[in-house]
């Protein structure tokens, strides 16, 4: 499966046979890193191991999906550990993995939120 999201005050994001309307998005990337005292009594970062970046998709499922069918889909997709791309407007996040997904009612409408993780660089349209 691979994911193109445009526009970014609101996207659609086809998932199989599902579209999911998608109205948010955060991006974090974080790193361990190995600290040591310096004779000053302060520390200093001696060491840094990138730990990968992780997207989290916020939104909406459509009118016409069905939220059990949509579930079965994620679990799917989740326990799969298949990796897939993820366009974000010129940001590319590739060999995106679904580590993690919620379903919930939210004012009527079925809300979804899928959370990625990648370790890959992510790249621009440009630099690809």
């Amino acid at each position: 499966m691979s994911m193109s999201l445009c526009n970014m005050k609101q996207y659609n994001v086809i998932l199989g046979d599902f579209v999911l309307h998608l109205t948010e998005y955060r991006l974090t990337g974080s790193c361990s890193v190995r600290e040591q005292g310096t004779a000053q009594g302060t520390g200093t970062v001696i060491e840094c191991w990138p730990k990968g970046t992780r997207l989290v998709l916020k939104g909406k499922l459509s009118d016409a999906t069905d939220p059990a069918e949509t579930a079965a889909v994620l679990d799917h997709v989740l326990r799969s550990g298949l990796t897939r791309g993820v366009r974000l407007g010129r940001l590319l996040y590739t060999n995106a993995r679904l580590v993690g997904y919620g379903l919930g009612e939210g004012n009527g409408v079925p809300e979804v939120s899928l959370v990625f993780v990648t370790n890959t660089v992510l790249q621009t349209e440009e630099n690809a």
